[in-house]
């Protein structure tokens, strides 16, 4: 049987200027650790019900314009969320976006007219295919392939149609008065 031995835990204090690590780095790495001890305390399902604080948190960091549109936007969705336009609410799609409806609080939220149809994209997944194509809450989805969107159920529709084909789908996207579009591929699963 072999002799196993434990090293000795060291009492001496850890050198604050050890070499291979700058100020900035080993400061992100505790703040990381602070991180991941806050999360493990919560619990693994506390990231998916606690989203809104970090939603709220993000958009409390934005410049002064951008915080604006994003307070708008997270009201729209929040409403949109809690059911109180009759809408259901929106869920991520293999995309990485969700939906809401373009309501008329919504629209005036927007500063939409009437002529602008389509469905709120109401958030963006970080790192998402949308996001890869600059996809940006507060987006207006007209159209998915050629048909036309009227509600996040249709377009939740017609995604999953064109995400059986494995290739990407063109959707026609309306910002700040103008129109664009972006082909999207589904995220593997």
């Amino acid at each position: 049987m072999k002799d196993t031995q434990k090293p000795a835990k060291s009492t001496a204090a850890v050198d604050e200027t050890s070499e291979g690590w700058t100020d900035e780095e080993r400061a992100a790495m505790k703040e990381r650790a602070r991180e991941m001890k806050a999360a493990a305390r919560r619990g693994p399902r506390a990231g998916k019900s606690d989203g809104e604080s970090d939603v709220l948190a993000k958009i409390a960091e934005m410049p002064e314009a951008d915080r604006a549109t994003a307070e708008r936007i997270h009201a729209i969705v929040k409403a949109s969320a809690d059911g109180k336009d009759g809408a259901a609410k929106p869920a991520p799609l293999s995309y990485g976006v969700s939906l809401a409806p373009l309501s008329p609080e919504a629209r005036k939220k927007l500063g939409l007219d009437g002529d602008v149809k389509g469905v709120v994209v109401a958030t963006v997944e970080p790192g998402s295919p949308a996001d890869d194509q600059g996809l940006k809450a507060g987006d207006i989805l007209q159209q998915v392939g050629r048909d036309a969107i009227d509600s996040p159920k249709m377009a939740a529709e017609k995604l999953k149609e064109a995400k059986t084909t494995g290739k990407p789908v063109l959707m026609k996207i309306y910002r700040e008065g103008m129109t664009r579009f972006v082909a999207i591929s589904p995220r593997a699963a």
